[in-house]
């Protein structure tokens, strides 16, 4: 495509009319690269031959080519003429400095352009000198002139195979790109070429690479990938002889990061005459050795081109591309942790780093002080950093010349904007002193002395070096509740931030999300991280994940297998890394916590068994063995019907189930590191087997257990002491815990494996396919499409890369694929795909088909060809097109009915489902069952596109009825109970009719309506319908007050309420009003005879008497689609017989969730006390009772709740009525045997055990014994028959309590946690007022020894006969005084800093009262001030105590959701009022 040729250096120096181009950068740009195929392969020195050379202001090279005069052509060597190649008129040769008789740097630059985003290069065909880049090119910038420094925004991977045309595509030189190079490893793309005797495997990072080797010349072999620092190329052969060095040795040439002269400067090997092991051929293991002459065969593959290795068979070679680097802590205080080194360890420290380097974060410090780099320029090995960084910070003296301070580690690191004010240095003033990055600034220094500078700080080191590899575990969704270490906006993918992560020794969580268009890292240190979902993306929260860093170590196993083994699984398939070892065979990996390694067989005589032994240890073996080939998830150790093996010996184990054609064995050899140890998610129990439960006898037992609990996000396994079996729980959530003595620990829920099937389309042929490994081999049909299947590997690419030889993917070929609900074909047509594609025949780089490199852009998409729609390039022939399937896209349609059932089968109605799209299949979806709204099944499905279905795994008839729903949301949605009715207009005396015509009201009696409950709730006053007439058509009122209409489904246009004043079926009921919920107005249905038509009416129940109807229920309803529902029937525990109970549940929910579960059950109790601890009763505690309950027994805290199809029977029974809320009072260590019981039990805790006698009427007390659990419910108090305990005895006694009292101490304390705005850090009040238990006001005298602040001062003292803002002030009588803490008061031995808790972020100042004696005190009440309303208290704690050491919290109120004080002017003066609650009468 012609188009105009744009001048570079003249454009930069005048303004284009109509362009503006002040803003663009002039920049010079450089190739370089450092090893070319002339020297390696030619044997001379560097040299690289080009065609033509363009830069361009296009993205695509298309357009806006930027011409280059000679004055700025720049190139390496001597005497060459640039002009062919800027022009394109001929062939320039390029050499290295020093000719072609060395081996030095060869490049090519364009000085002073602007706008640069493409660059276009054409080299000579490879038939000739070789004189092209042979493993990287290096696309480089700077600004500033000769002086600045060369920064790389590309690595290109190169081989002698790149003929022709090469455009780099989208060059960005804005701070991201440079951000993400310098910041986050792993991004550079390296490509090493090397020959040695026969190549067997290449490794890098622990990923195989073998099959995505290239060969581009003779015998030498190529393989490029995405470097992740502290990881490992290793490449592995074997010789034909027994001496692997006689027959050449191994050579690799990985351009400037290890050049082909320097063999023994960056490779080690290890030789062995056996196999080499997996731990070897991954880099890691023993006896690893650098090269020295003897180990070097000269000249082995041309001049300085020597063969390195030994007289062994086998050799593998390993190169460490990059070294890691990480950030090593100095010294940190307060919010990132307290870490202290004294002089001698943090200058050691800082000169053992070798960068002289420094990053300084601060959590109290304003911008742009938060996160500051220092680099030292010389003197590294002498400089007395401490003393600079901590005591005195020098100021200006060498700023420039000895040292730089930067705001980005990218400026740090390239030696750019750096600061540039500084005044003179300040005795005990640390870094940064008053530097600033234009000007100075003060407040924001690092002092030793407390009383000076900021409070929370960190300094760290930049270190360089080797580390293990960390791999992270997916915890869950969110982010963490702890402290953060940093958080840093822009950082565009899990890996990055997880590298981020890596560099940071203090990192041990990182969590990565947020909005699309701006993803935020945030890196946290030590602490219990509960993560909790948010779905507010404007929160920086949405989609947000969060992972903890581990350390994996290699694990081997020797195995041997009587059938033959068919695959081996651990996560991915590791088939093709076993490794012959005589008899037995070998394979190693790197150990992940909670992953199953599965190894299965296949014997025709159903004989088969499994020696196995790993150097993990003994591992607990189970066996799943059918006559059919495993399916995908049993394969990788899910799916149900595993059972345990018979041991037979040492080592071996056969299947309990002989016979089977087909074995699949599994084991965890690493097994999942716990949450929280020694602790109990609090309030949150779904299920728990103490103490007669189901056995679980592993913690994988226990975790498959969570899996098949919906409502399980958190499991907990370990030892109870009072069991014979281990106990395993399950919770709903984990965001409180609270602390065991036994060995119990919490675990997150295990992901569930999920395979995914995609169908596959090519035109012309597919080439790779790439899914965290290699699995090219694992499609079914041909080459030009087919299926493949995999398991779900979050954050992982398919990468399909496809070839078509009329070179025209757009027009002629394309790519087709469908994924089913993890990315559909309807996704073809989103950015879900990128591309990258070229026009060369010799296909993608290795790099790129493993779906890394640079280049991908947003796939192009086509309407029509052989597949209706594809994805392709227009004049490319070769695509490679990759899409995160991770996660399921959720689909307009999330649920679809069954039409009808063939035995184990059923239909589905296609069109309405989410595989409307599908086009072949099976198809696997995870689902839930629903059958009238509650939850039958869940589990993986498989779906054909004919629309049938049936279950993946152990289907069979009686499992579908007709109108069950699959959803693949998490819950069912609930169905209402459905009901037929008369309605009758009492106003025009005519019924209503069910026609869909106008003539609504000319109906008759026989006219029947359908009535359906929302959300499942039984039919009566205040209740939600749909109101459905004749041909399934839904009543709903007409639009802006017009006649009412009809609907074909229901929405929440048809949604009428109930207001009515019988609850009597059985005959009409008047005053009925059929109210509609869809418009705020909430107008009511009015009939209108003489029109024949419903209207709206905004008048109510009295503004016309057209809105008064009468409806009668039919006597036969429709029972098999009423859903169970409860009705309250009462306050407190239920009257009658309790079956079961269960301390602590997860909500109400999980509560009624057991009650439908056991068919005894026809009512529940629950108390509601929250997640904190309640006054009275007991929080969470779910009882199930028997037949005949329908009353509550009047306890507060607790309601009873009866199951019902529709109405609540009054019960006849007396409910016991206590006479206020009651409590446990402190257990003491004591025995009460010889009382008469109420019951006896065992339970988990003391605490379970307390409430169970507070939600028992009869118990007055218990004996707890926490070794055997035995829980004792006492009929009268345990003093009557109280005995000192046994020596050795654990015996605990405590009464219940019951009745209100007040509260008698001296001393009285207000504790102002929060005010209404969170951001200022005081409080203030006008008065507060004191009230005994007769309701009279107390005297308290404004004197500042009777009233103080405590952990605060006043933001105005006491002065001339005034208390200022003093805390005496509240107690005046003068609403126009106040009492106000200072917000700037800073008290390191309270912990303070700046009126805040520093250990909380609450505020510190609290109100202390003397009032000289003991006094009885029932209501505090708080009044506010005239003026500001932001800082009164919306949180806050009223305590008392008789010794100002003990205190009792009396009052704690959280307004967070109901402020006691609103924050508008009408709080202006007004009070609070709040009644306190203390300890109980004896």
């Amino acid at each position: 495509m012609a188009s105009p040729a744009r001048d570079g250096v003249e454009e930069s120096l005048m303004e284009l009319e109509g362009e503006s181009t002040q803003q663009a950068i002039v920049q010079d740009w450089r190739l370089f690269t450092s090893s070319t195929a002339s020297r390696v392969l030619n044997k001379s020195g560097n040299c690289w031959e080009i065609e033509s050379l363009k830069f361009f202001a296009s993205s695509d090279c298309n357009t806006e080519w930027i011409t280059v005069p000679a004055s700025s052509q720049r190139g390496s060597g001597v005497g060459r003429d640039l002009k062919n190649a800027f022009e394109g008129t001929g062939t320039t040769k390029i050499t290295s400095k020093d000719g072609e008789k060395g081996a030095t740097d060869v490049w090519v630059s364009a000085q002073g352009l602007r706008d640069v985003r493409c660059i276009e290069v054409k080299q000579k065909v490879s038939a000739d000198s070789g004189c092209r880049p042979l493993s990287n090119l290096e696309i480089q910038v700077r600004t500033g002139g000769d002086a600045a420094p060369w920064q790389t925004v590309r690595y290109v991977p190169w081989s002698v195979a790149n003929d022709g045309v090469n455009r780099f595509q989208d060059i960005d030189t804005s701070s991201r790109d440079l951000l993400a190079l310098e910041e986050t490893p792993g991004l550079r793309v390296l490509s090493c070429l090397y020959r040695m005797p026969a190549i067997t495997t290449v490794f890098y990072a622990g990923v195989e690479l073998t099959s995505l080797q290239s060969s581009p010349q003779n015998s030498y072999n190529s393989v490029s990938f995405k470097m992740e620092p502290g990881s490992y190329l290793t490449i592995s052969g074997k010789a034909s002889t027994k001496d692997f060095l006689t027959d050449g040795g191994f050579w690799a040439d990985c351009g400037g990061v290890a050049r082909g002269d320097s063999m023994k400067s960056n490779w080690q090997f290890y030789c062995t005459d056996e196999e080499i092991d997996q731990v070897h051929r991954v880099g890691k293991g023993d006896g690893w050795q650098t090269p020295s002459d003897v180990n070097l065969k000269k000249n082995s593959f041309g001049p300085n081109m020597d063969g390195v290795g030994e007289e062994k068979t086998a050799c593998t070679f390993r190169l460490l591309p990059q070294k890691a680097t990480f950030w090593t802590t100095l010294y940190s205080k307060g919010a990132h942790l307290n870490m202290t080194k004294e002089l001698s360890d943090f200058n050691a420290a800082f000169r053992a780093s070798g960068s002289g380097l420094v990053r300084r974060d601060c959590w109290d410090c304003k911008e742009p002080y938060r996160e500051i780099y220092l680099k030292k320029k010389n003197e590294l090995d002498t400089w007395d950093a401490y003393t600079d960084l901590m005591v005195t910070w020098p100021g200006k003296q060498g700023l420039g010349d000895s040292f730089g301070i930067y705001s980005t580690l990218a400026d740090a690191l390239a030696g750019t904007n750096g600061w540039s004010a500084c005044d003179a240095a300040i005795t005990d003033l640390g870094f940064p002193g008053s530097c600033g990055p234009k000007e100075t600034s003060a407040g924001q220094w690092t002092s030793l002395d407390p009383k000076f500078g900021v409070k929370d700080f960190r300094f760290s080191v930049y270190t360089f070096g080797s580390r293990k590899k960390e791999s992270y575990e997916l915890i869950g969704q969110g982010m963490c509740f702890i402290k953060e270490l940093k958080s840093r906006g822009n950082i565009w993918t899990p890996e990055a931030c997880q590298a981020l992560c890596s560099q940071d020794e203090d990192c041990v969580y990182v969590s990565h999300g947020g909005k699309p268009d701006s993803p935020v890292c945030t890196l946290y240190g030590q602490g219990d991280c509960t993560t909790r979902t948010s779905g507010e993306c404007g929160e920086n929260k949405c989609g947000t994940k969060t992972w903890r860093k581990q350390s994996g170590e290699s694990i081997s196993c020797a195995f041997s297998a009587k059938s033959k083994v068919k695959a081996i699984n651990y996560g991915i398939d590791i088939t093709n890394t076993v490794i012959p070892d005589g008899k037995s065979r070998k394979i190693t990996f790197v150990g992940k916590p909670g992953k199953h390694l599965v190894i299965t067989g296949e014997d025709e005589k159903g004989e088969g068994n499994l020696v196995a032994e790993c150097s993990s240890g003994s591992l607990t073996w189970e066996a799943y063995c059918s006559d059919d080939a495993p399916d995908l998830e049993h394969s990788h150790g899910g799916g149900a019907g595993w059972s345990e093996v018979k041991e037979l010996g040492a080592s071996t184990y056969a299947s309990s189930t002989p016979g089977k054609k087909y074995c699949a064995f599994r084991a965890m050899p690493v097994a999942p590191k716990p949450l929280f140890s020694a602790a109990w998610c609090r309030s949150a129990t779904v299920s728990d087997n103490w103490p007669d439960g189901k056995n679980y006898p592993t913690v994988r037992d226990c975790a498959a257990h969570c899996l098949s609990t919906p409502s399980c996000t958190f499991y907990g396994f370990g030892e109870d002491k009072r069991m014979e079996k281990p106990r395993c729980a399950t919770f709903a959530g984990c965001e409180m815990t609270k602390a065991l003595q036994n060995a119990f620990n919490v675990y997150q829920r295990p992901e569930a494996l999920t395979s995914v099937s995609c169908a596959l389309k090519a035109d012309d042929d597919i080439q790779s396919i790439f899914y965290d490994s290699d699995i090219t081999s694992a499609i079914t049909g041909s080459n030009k499409g087919g299926s493949v299947q995999f398991t779900l590997q979050p954050g992982s690419y398919l990468t399909v890369a496809v070839k078509d030889a009329e070179k025209d993917m757009k027009e002629k070929g394309g790519f087709w694929a469908n994924c089913g609900s993890v990315l559909p074909a309807s996704s073809l047509a989103t950015a879900s795909w990128e591309s990258y594609c070229s026009d060369s025949d010799l296909g993608m780089t290795a790099v790129h088909r493993m779906g890394g490199g640079y280049g991908w852009k947003r796939a192009t998409f086509t309407e029509g060809g052989a597949f209706s729609v594809h994805l392709g390039d227009k004049g490319k022939a070769n695509c490679a097109f990759r899409a995160s399937v991770s996660f399921p896209v959720k689909q307009a349609a999330e649920n679809w009915k069954v039409k009808s059932v063939d035995g184990a089968y059923f239909m589905f109605d296609k069109e309405s489902s989410p595989l409307a799209h599908l086009e072949q299949g099976p198809v696997t979806y995870a689902v839930v069952q629903c059958r009238q709204g509650r939850r039958v099944w869940s589990g993986q499905v498989v779906l054909w596109s004919s629309g049938r279905g049936a279950r993946n795994h152990g289907a069979s008839p009686g499992q579908w009825t007709e109108n069950d729903v699959l959803t693949t949301a998490t819950e069912c949605k609930a169905e209402g109970g459905v009901y037929t009715a008369s309605i009758f207009s009492t106003h025009d005396k005519a019924w209503l009719s069910v026609d869909d015509a106008d003539d609504f009201v000319y109906g008759k009696e026989s006219d029947k309506w359908t009535l359906e409950t929302d959300l499942g709730g039984a039919i009566g006053n205040g209740a939600v319908v749909h109101i459905k007439g004749k041909n399934d058509k839904y009543l709903m009122p007409g639009i802006d007050g017009g006649a009412a209409s009809w609907s074909a489904s229901k929405n929440d246009m048809t949604k009428w309420k109930l207001n009515m004043t019988s609850d009597d079926w059985s005959k009409f009921s008047t005053n009925i009003f059929l109210r509609s919920v869809y418009k705020s107005r909430l107008p009511f249905m009015c009939s209108n005879m003489k029109q024949g038509i419903l209207t709206w009416n905004f008048g109510g129940e009295s503004g016309s008497n057209c809105t008064s109807w009468q409806m009668k229920i039919a006597e036969t309803l429709a029972p098999s689609k009423i859903a169970p529902t409860f009705q309250l029937a009462g306050v407190g525990g239920c009257v009658g017989g309790r079956i079961s109970y269960q301390p602590d549940t997860a909500s109400q929910q999980a509560c009624e969730d057991l009650c439908l579960a056991d068919t005894a059950c026809q009512a529940y109790s629950f108390c509601s006390g929250g997640t904190a601890e309640p006054s009275y009763g007991c929080s969470n505690f779910c009882a199930l009772y028997q037949t005949g309950v329908a009353a509550g027994d009047g306890r507060a805290g607790s309601e009873c709740y009866v199951k019902s199809a529709g109405q609540v029977t009054p019960s006849t029974q007396a409910a016991a009525m206590p006479e206020g809320p009651c409590e446990m009072d402190f257990a003491l260590a004591g025995d009460a045997s010889g009382s008469q019981l109420v019951a006896t039990t065992k339970e988990g805790m003391y605490k379970d055990c307390s409430c169970l006698c507070l939600e028992t009427s009869a118990c007055k007390a218990i004996v707890y014994r926490a070794s055997t659990g035995k829980c004792e419910l006492l009929k009268s108090s345990y003093k009557e028959f109280f005995k000192p305990a046994l020596p050795g005895s654990d015996a605990l006694s405590s009464n219940k309590k019951c009745g209100y009292r007040q509260c008698p101490y001296r001393y009285w304390m207000l504790e102002v946690l929060d005010v209404n705005v969170n951001m200022y850090e005081y409080w203030h009040l006008a008065e507060i007022e004191l009230k005994d238990d007769k309701g009279q006001k107390i005297n308290v005298e404004p004197k500042r020894d009777l009233v103080w602040l405590l952990d605060g001062v006043a933001a105005m003292p006491a002065s001339m006969g005034t208390l200022g803002t003093e805390a005496a002030a509240a107690f005046d009588g003068d609403l126009d005084t106040d009492v106000q803490t200072d917000p700037t008061y800073i008290s390191e031995k309270d912990n303070v800093n700046h009126g805040r808790n520093a250990k909380g972020n609450k505020l510190a100042a609290k109100l202390v009262i003397d009032l000289k004696t003991s006094v009885l005190v029932k209501e505090i009440n708080l009044i506010a001030s005239k003026t500001k309303t932001e800082t009164l208290p919306v949180s806050f704690k009223f305590k008392g105590s008789d010794d100002l050491t003990t205190w009792e919290v009396v009052a704690d109120v959280d307004g967070t959701q109901d402020p006691p004080f609103p924050n508008t002017n009408a709080t202006f003066g007004k009070s609070f009022k709040q009644t306190l609650k203390c300890s109980f009468q004896e």
